[in-house]
């Protein structure tokens, strides 16, 4: 029985999993990448930028395989403004439906996506990361986060989406509740 609870559990999760990556392909639209400029605005100090252009190249990021962002978690604080808005979706995607086989990447994204309130610095390059974000954009990342939430148990990646769903992000899902 327990086991019978468990499967249904895992189905109704994995379908919840399915729905906030339906709402990511629509609010991100599957356009090439420009790789080349991914790291002129913030990054020429990512260390293996040459590798991330060369894998990233003619693809749109919906083919970005899940391997390619747990290796380059650490590119996305480097990633300018226009090159985070044409990543974000197969990040944010690949933590929804890859989360198992994820490690470094989840609890990456939820930092990147927290709003440092204390850190003006921070909070400004936060600011300009969003000012490209449209509203469906924006509430297709609230989903996500949101889905994680409820997802993971008691862990560090909990906590972490946690902090950035108190930092910004669930303020767009009132909003958006709000507007209907």
């Amino acid at each position: 029985m327990v086991d019978a609870v468990n499967e249904e559990s895992d189905v109704e999760q994995l379908e919840s999993a399915m729905d906030v990556a339906t709402e990511i392909e629509a609010a991100f639209p599957a356009t090439p990448l420009g790789p080349g400029q991914a790291f002129a605005e913030w990054g020429l100090t990512y260390l293996d930028s040459e590798g991330f252009r060369t894998s990233s190249q003619g693809r749109t990021w919906r083919e970005l395989p899940p391997d390619f962002l747990e290796y380059h978690h650490d590119a996305l604080p480097f990633l300018g403004p226009a090159a985070f808005r044409e990543y974000l979706p197969a990040y944010i995607a690949a933590v929804v439906l890859h989360l198992q086989q994820l490690d470094a990447l989840p609890v990456s994204l939820a930092s990147i996506l927290t709003r440092k309130h204390a850190d003006t610095a921070l909070e400004a390059r936060f600011d300009r990361r969003l000012e490209l974000l449209n509203a469906r954009q924006q509430r297709a990342v609230a989903m996500a986060f949101l889905f994680l939430e409820h997802s993971l148990g008691s862990s560090l990646e909990k906590k972490r989406v946690t902090e950035a769903l108190d930092s910004y992000w669930r303020t767009v899902t009132e909003r958006s509740d709000e507007n209907g």
